[in-house]
């Protein structure tokens, strides 16, 4: 599996279709395009992407990566390690991937990881005209004060980009979204996606003790 680097700390966002995606310490975040598709049409797009990237990855049969998904619940991956004889057997029994989806107008992205969890996070920047309180309420002090002193051309982008790391963090970490002040503390290390089409985004992973 060939390897990329992060550069000028943006993660970078791969098409899909396209060539199986160049991973980044066992990461890579794709991008479908899905305007004019339902939600429940974006989600299979989003699985059958995911599995046919795990099985470039691992080199085995898609058939023996089961996606099974749970209303309300993220997306598992159950992988069929087969035997040790088999000729499609997973290399390496202990790799367990990981994965995060985001859906937007037009746009999901499927984040996925061989070195454990991993949140992905996707939005549109707009105008909100109580961001003051929607970042104190839910992006703590210190954001809501970031933005505060940020030029108002720049606030709806600014706003987008930390609601997302939000949200992927909290992916990550396998929690739900909650006001600051009963929020948990994460211990995920956050990048900015490369941004394109008009969306900014964020990808998360657990810090290194």
């Amino acid at each position: 599996m060939a390897t990329m680097n992060v550069h000028d700390g943006v993660f970078p966002v791969q098409p899909w279709p396209g060539p199986l995606p160049v991973a980044i310490d066992g990461r890579c975040v794709i991008a479908l395009a899905t305007a004019g598709r339902t939600r429940p049409q974006a989600r299979q797009l989003a699985r059958d992407a995911l599995r046919q990237v795990l099985a470039g990855w691992l080199s085995i049969d898609g058939v023996r990566i089961g996606l099974p998904a749970t209303p309300g619940q993220p997306q598992r991956i159950v992988l069929d390690t087969g035997s040790a004889n088999a000729a499609h057997s997973v290399a390496d029994p202990a790799i367990v991937p990981c994965c995060s989806i985001s859906h937007e107008t037009d746009w999901t992205l499927v984040a996925i990881s061989l070195d454990g969890p991993v949140g992905v996070d996707l939005m549109v920047p707009q105008e909100i005209e109580d961001w003051a309180a929607l970042a104190r309420d839910y992006l703590g002090p210190a954001v809501a004060q970031a933005l505060a002193a940020c030029p108002a051309p720049q606030r709806a982008r600014a706003l987008a980009q930390a609601w997302t790391a939000r949200e992927a963090s909290l992916k990550c970490a396998g929690q739900g979204l909650t006001e600051w002040s009963a929020a948990p503390v994460l211990a995920c290390h956050t990048v900015p996606l490369l941004a394109q089409a008009g969306w900014v985004g964020s990808l998360a992973w657990p810090a290194k003790a």
